[in-house]
């Protein structure tokens, strides 16, 4: 008679961190990517076309910082799989028989599970802020009610102050909706933008969105 086969074993920890590391850096690369393509490509914008290697390398380190909930939801994650596997470990040390795994079973460690609840954490993140934030402008460039956040002063016209609804921006370009418009206008940072002001929340005019 053949013996039963042991469940199949899930290890990520088998790889070196050097290993995990990498892969981690890799995955969050083409969210980043997903994340601006979508973000952008509401607009009408192929973000590809005016990001260099430089922003795409950063981008996802960028969006995981510029909010403080994604870090608090990291640790919250953390602790509560942390008191499910000692919930796990103590009922387990209570059944006196325990029961055998199905043939079928797959062992998956808690660091395999951990790594992939957060890697399903960063998808529906960057994916889900994406889609959120450029249906938001598309409505605004739809219905010409973009409403100004900042004050852009170019270099041709260092007083002249012009109203805009800042999109975005990289290393290279600035995104941006004139007040009421219905396109995204891009220019380069360098020679072109003499400064940008933030319009105070106070002095901004109502957002009928």
């Amino acid at each position: 008679m053949a013996e039963d086969k042991a469940p199949k074993k899930i290890r990520l920890e088998e790889r070196s961190l050097q290993d995990l590391l990498s892969l981690g850096y890799i995955y969050l690369l083409i969210l980043g990517l997903v994340k601006d393509s979508i973000y952008y490509g509401f607009m009408g914008v192929n973000y590809l076309n005016y990001s260099t290697i430089f922003d795409v390398l950063l981008s996802p380190i960028s969006y995981i910082l510029e909010s403080y909930f994604v870090p608090l939801i990291l640790v919250g994650i953390s602790i509560l799989l942390v008191l499910l596997g000692k919930y796990q470990e103590r009922s387990g040390k209570q059944k006196k028989l325990p029961e055998p795994p199905p043939k079928d079973a797959v062992d998956v460690s808690p660091l395999t599970s951990y790594i992939f609840i957060i890697s399903i954490f960063f998808l529906s993140f960057f994916i889900g802020t994406g889609i959120g934030g450029g249906y938001q402008y598309y409505k605004k460039l739809k219905n010409k009610s973009a409403i100004a956040n900042h004050h852009i002063y170019f270099n041709h016209a260092k007083e002249e102050a012009v109203p805009v609804r800042l999109a975005g921006q990289n290393s290279q370009y600035l995104f941006f909706i004139k007040e009421g418009g219905d396109r995204v206008s891009i220019v380069p940072i360098g020679n072109t933008i003499f400064k940008i002001e933030e319009i105070p929340e106070a002095e901004r005019k109502e957002d009928p969105e």
